[in-house]
This record gives structure tokens, sequence and C-alpha cells, in this order.
């Protein structure tokens, strides 16, 4: 898989260079927004956070190995997630993938057969 983009931590701000462009377009994100002392942290504190920030960005862009996001659409992904973050969630409300017992759930409701099997698992200790 070839390589989309290069993290550094310039300072307080943790920049994301997307090298897939002629420009290699950049996403800036200011770590001090949401931690106001980051500066005055060890360096040891610093990477972790700022490890932490980009994989949280950059897992919000993986895609299927058939899809990939391009510079535009990553930046505005991470801009969404970054945006998020600054709000104080971890998740936009209503965004995440669907628990499978959900599901089980939804179908078994919908679908007699389907209940019976989920009942047949329940009992089995293999669903709650």
């Amino acid at each position: 898989m070839k390589r989309t983009m290069k993290w550094t931590l310039d300072g307080d701000t943790l920049v994301a260079k997307h090298l897939d462009t002629p420009l290699d377009k950049l996403s800036l994100f200011v770590i001090t927004d949401i931690f106001p002392n980051f500066t005055e942290m060890t360096e040891v504190q610093q990477n972790l956070i700022a490890y932490g920030i980009k994989q949280k960005l950059a897992d919000s862009c993986a895609r299927s190995k058939e899809v990939s996001l391009n510079a535009d659409e990553r930046h505005t992904q991470m801009m969404e997630v970054w945006n998020t973050l600054l709000d104080g969630k971890w998740k936009e409300e209503g965004k995440g993938k669907e628990s499978l017992q959900k599901k089980i759930d939804k179908k078994a409701a919908e679908d007699p057969e389907v209940a019976k099997a989920q009942a047949i698992l329940r009992k089995a200790g293999l669903l709650k």
C-alpha cells in the first residue's frame, strides 16, 4: 500500500503532509487547542499525545482496499474528526459501526426464523 501522508510535530502543531498531491497539501492540527499546556509537557508526553491524535485522525480515513480517499477528502475527513475532538467528543453522535448484537436484534424482530436462532444462541450462552 502506497504511503499517502507524512506526519510531523512542529512545536504545538501536528502536520499531515499529503504526498499524493502535486503541491503536497498540508493539514494542520494545533494541539494546544485541546491541551493548552502541551508545550510545557515533556517530550515523551508530547509525543504520546501527538501519536494518539495522529492515529485517531488517520484511522478516520481508513477504507477498504478497493476504496481510498484523495488528499482533499482525507483533509475534510480529518478536519471533521478534529472539530469533533475540539467539541470535547470522542466521536460524532450517531456515527460508528452498528454492533453485531444490534443487527441480530433487528433481524430477529423482523424474521421469526432469526428470532428462533437468536433464542438458541442465547440459551447456549453465545448471545446476550
